[in-house]
Order: C-alpha cells, then structure tokens, then sequence
C-alpha cells in the first residue's frame, strides 16, 4: 500500500487526510501548525518535520494550503517539498491557486521524474470530514488513474478536467459562477420578501423550473444567511476574495470581460473592509438585506 504524504492540516485538509488514513494507509503528514497534525498522529500518522521529509517518505504527495504563496513556500522554501521529493511520485496539489503556476513547476517537477497535478477541491469542512469532497483534476491521464482509489477515499465525485491546471480553471469558473447566483438570488430574496411574498413560496418556486434554488442552496442560506449568522464558515470571505480575484486575472489572461464578476468582487472587498474575512462566504447577503431595507428569516433545515 502507497505511503501518503499530506502537507496543509487546515479546516478542509484535516477532513481529507482523516478519511485517507481512516482508509489504512501509511500517512507522514506536516503542517506549520504542529496542533493541527494532533487528530492523524493519533491515529498512527507519522509527523514529517518538514515538507522535504514527507516528500521523501512518501509515494503520493497532497499539498492542501490556502493560496498561491504558502504553496510556493511549501515548494521552494527552506526544506521545501522540491528539495525532498524523489522521482516516480506523484503529486497532487488540492490547493486553489493561479493556473500558470503549475506550467511553471511542471519542468522542474519532470526533471526529478515527479508527476505534477492540480485537483482543488469543491467543499466545506463539514463536508470535507463526511468524505462529501468533488475533486476537479488536471494532468497525465494515467497519473489520475493512479491516484482515482486514494482520491475515491475522501471524494465522493471526482472530475477529469484535462491537462494540468485544466482542474483549477474549472474550479475558479465553479466558484465564480456560486458566487454571481450568490447575488442573484440575494436580490430575488429580498425583492419578493419586501413585496410581500411568502419566503417558503419564493423558495418552492425557485427550486422549479431551473432549480436555482437548489435543495443544497437553500439549505446552505438556512445555515447562514436565514438565521443572520454567518459564524460558522464552510468557506470564509477571505477565500472568496482570493478566488475571484483570481477568476477575474484568468479573464484578463484570456481578455474574456467579466463584468458581473468584476460587480460581485467589489461586494466582496465591502465585506472584507467591515471586518468579515473569517465569516461565511455568503455574508454579501447581509450587504443586500442592508440595502434593500429588509431582514430575510427563516427556521428552516440546514446541511
């Protein structure tokens, strides 16, 4: 059985690395944070002291980190992933980042006979520990072939985007696209509610036709929005800033114009200068409610 290596024990990657080792295999495991690593290593997982030991105890390497400068520090700084990796493993960063970083790694990685490949993550923490994670993956197709099994370990849908970095466009188009509906469906919200509609008719109408109102989303407002609070995060503002800023440099990249994204970042930066960084990411719906002069409540099952 492969030896796992797993550098980045945060809210999401604690829930990933726990269903792997739950799995049976060996783990040699690192973050920054030596606390974070507690629940593995006391389920036998070995603590590397530094990304190069767990790279060169490891088979498979999931780096799981929250932006594109831990992952470079991870890489390439002192006792850095790249000093230690030794060739024929491969690796797999679950991170979200800038897709050109990887056409970057890709030759350095090749040369030390690595196997370089992207596969963010669409989840939260609640589901992340459930083993409830979609995986979006880009690289070698046989590499992907390779990992499926560990990967099938802690993802319940996992997608082949194509070549490397395929699975982080995909991902930052996903969220980006959450993000805009987010909007939407705040203002839809808050209109129907002032124009006094039921917000359960709204609800049963929105989940008909298209489904903008899922099951799933209007369980993720239950959680959050319907209840005003938003301190429980399944995925923090912070994040959402990074991610569409970094969806709206891959428009720029492309010149494909993104205005409604370019909007929805802007409601985003608003909650960051409140002070709202750690809170959920669909807290722009209290910036609607502001707006529109109206509260939307309701006691309604959550995920």
């Amino acid at each position: 059985m492969e030896t796992i290596g797993f550098i980045g024990l945060g809210r999401i990657g604690t829930g990933m690395a726990l269903n792997i080792n739950t799995a049976g295999h060996p783990m040699v495991i690192y973050d920054i944070d030596e606390a974070a690593c507690r629940p593995l290593l006391e389920k036998g997982a070995t603590f590397g002291s530094s990304p190069a030991e767990v790279a060169a105890a490891s088979d498979i390497v999931f780096t799981s980190l929250p932006g594109p400068k831990q992952l470079e520090e991870v890489i390439d700084g002192h006792d850095g992933l790249m000093e230690g990796i030794k060739p024929e493993t491969i690796y797999v960063d679950l991170s979200t980042t800038y897709p050109s970083i990887y056409q970057d790694l890709e030759p350095r990685f090749r040369e030390k006979g690595v196997t370089l490949m992207d596969g963010p993550v669409l989840t939260g923490p609640k589901r992340a520990l459930q083993g409830q994670t979609t995986i979006i993956i880009g690289g070698p197709h046989d590499a992907f072939e390779i990992v499926r099994p560990i990967l099938n370990r802690f993802a319940t849908k996992t997608i082949y985007a194509g070549p490397l970095g395929h699975g982080t466009i995909c991902k930052l188009i996903s969220n980006m696209m959450i993000f805009g509906v987010n909007q939407m469906v705040a203002e839809g919200l808050t209109l129907g509610v002032k124009a006094g509609l039921d917000l359960n008719v709204i609800l049963e109408a929105g989940n008909g036709g298209l489904g903008v109102l899922s099951p799933v989303r209007t369980a993720t407002l239950a959680d959050s929005a319907f209840r005003g609070n938003y301190d429980d995060p399944r995925f923090t503002l912070a994040l959402s800033s990074k991610d569409i800023g970094l969806a709206l440099s891959l428009g720029q990249e492309h010149q494909v114009p993104l205005p409604f994204a370019s909007q929805i970042q802007q409601f985003i930066i608003q909650g960051i200068n409140r002070g709202w960084s750690e809170k959920d990411y669909t807290i722009p719906f209290l910036l609607q409610e502001e707006r529109a002069g109206i509260q939307v409540r309701a006691d309604l099952p959550g995920e």
